[in-house]
C-alpha cells in the first residue's frame, strides 16, 4: 500500500489536509477494524485531526472521526450498485454494458455512504475485469477525487446525495476456481 499525508492550498489560503490510502484493485481482504494504517500503526495512532480522511479502493478500516469535513473513499462502482469487495468483477460477470465510479461518505456500512460525484464508462465486449480498472475505472477514481477535492476546497463543504436502497447489488468475494 501507499500513503500519502498532503496539503493542497485553497483559493483563501487555506489547507485541506488529505490523508491517503491508495490501493491496487487486488488488494487481499483485511479485518477493517484491526488492519494497521502504516506508517502509524493503527486507526487510532493517526496523528491529529483532518479535514478530508480518502480512502480508495480500501479495503481497511478507514477513522471516521479523524475529518473535520468528510470522510470519504472511492468505489469503482455506480453505487448503490455493487457494493462489495468485487465491485468490477460482478460488473463483468453480470454482463453490465455499463459501469462507473463512486467518491462516497465513508460509514459503518460496507460502500452505503452518501455520493459525493459520480461517472461512468461503457464496458468494452469481451473485457476482463483487470483491464476495465486499467482503462478506465482506476484513472476515473483519480478524477473524481480531485474533483470532490477540490470542490471541497472551493466551498468548505462536500455533497452528500443518499444512495437509492432500491437498487442495491452486492458484489462478494469471487471464489478462485482455481483454488
Amino acid at each position: 500500500a501507499k500513503h500519502l499525508n498532503a496539503s493542497r492550498e485553497t483559493s483563501w489560503n487555506t489547507e485541506i489536509t488529505i490523508l491517503a490510502e491508495l490501493r491496487a484493485a487486488s488488494s487481499t481482504h483485511r479485518d477493517r477494524r484491526r488492519d494497521p494504517i502504516a506508517p502509524f500503526g493503527t486507526h487510532e495512532d493517526l496523528p491529529g485531526e483532518f479535514d478530508v480522511v480518502l480512502g480508495a479502493h480500501s479495503h481497511a478500516f478507514i477513522p471516521l472521526d479523524k475529518a473535520k469535513i468528510a470522510s470519504l473513499g472511492y468505489h469503482p462502482s455506480l453505487l448503490p450498485r455493487w457494493r462489495g469487495i468485487a465491485a468490477v468483477e460482478w460488473t463483468i460477470k453480470a454482463g453490465d454494458p455499463i459501469a462507473g465510479g463512486s467518491v462516497y461518505h465513508l460509514s459503518d456500512e460496507m460502500d452505503a455512504g452518501g455520493i459525493a460525484a459520480q461517472d461512468w464508462c461503457f464496458v468494452l465486449p469481451g473485457e476482463d475485469d483487470a483491464s476495465l480498472w486499467r482503462r478506465e475505472l482506476g484513472p476515473m477514481g483519480l478524477r473524481l477525487m480531485i474533483k470532490v477535492i477540490d470542490e471541497i476546497a472551493e466551498t468548505g463543504a462536500c455533497r452528500a446525495d443518499p444512495q437509492d436502497e432500491r437498487f442495491v447489488t452486492l458484489a462478494p468475494r469471487i471464489k478462485d476456481s482455481a483454488a
